[in-house]
This record gives structure tokens, C-alpha cells and sequence, in this order.
């Protein structure tokens, strides 16, 4: 969450026009259109919708970044 959104809850990254990554964890809407904008931004429901990709994908795969912050 860190390293993703910097711990934003609110932070937003347009991937050239066709997806967005949203929230705390950077829930991209396109590879994810089960979790809704609303769920995205909410820390708590979108922990949780991380926490059901994270057991899906078998860990966090899903996520990359490559702050060094």
C-alpha cells in the first residue's frame, strides 16, 4: 500500500486511457470489474477485495511497484 498509493486512499492512475488503478491498493478497473469504484476507494472494502484477489492470484503477484520509497 505503501510503495502502490503512498497510503492515499484517494489516489487514481490513468493506464494510457484504457484502465484505472484506484485506491490504497491500486485496484486496476479493468482486470478487476468486480470490485466497484465505490469499493476501491474505501480502505476497508478494498482491503478486502485485495485480500480475495491476493487468494485467488496465490499471492501478491497482482501488484507490482517499483518505488523505493
Amino acid at each position: 500500500v505503501k510503495c502502490e498509493s503512498n497510503m492515499n486512499p484517494d489516489a487514481i492512475n490513468l493506464n494510457g486511457g484504457h484502465s484505472l488503478d484506484r485506491g490504497l491498493w491500486q485496484i486496476n478497473s479493468k482486470y478487476h470489474p468486480e470490485v466497484s469504484h465505490k469499493c476501491a476507494f474505501d480502505p476497508i472494502c478494498a482491503t478486502d477485495a485485495a485480500y480475495r484477489i491476493y487468494l485467488k492470484n496465490g499471492g501478491f503477484g497482482a501488484w507490482v511497484c517499483n518505488s523505493k520509497t
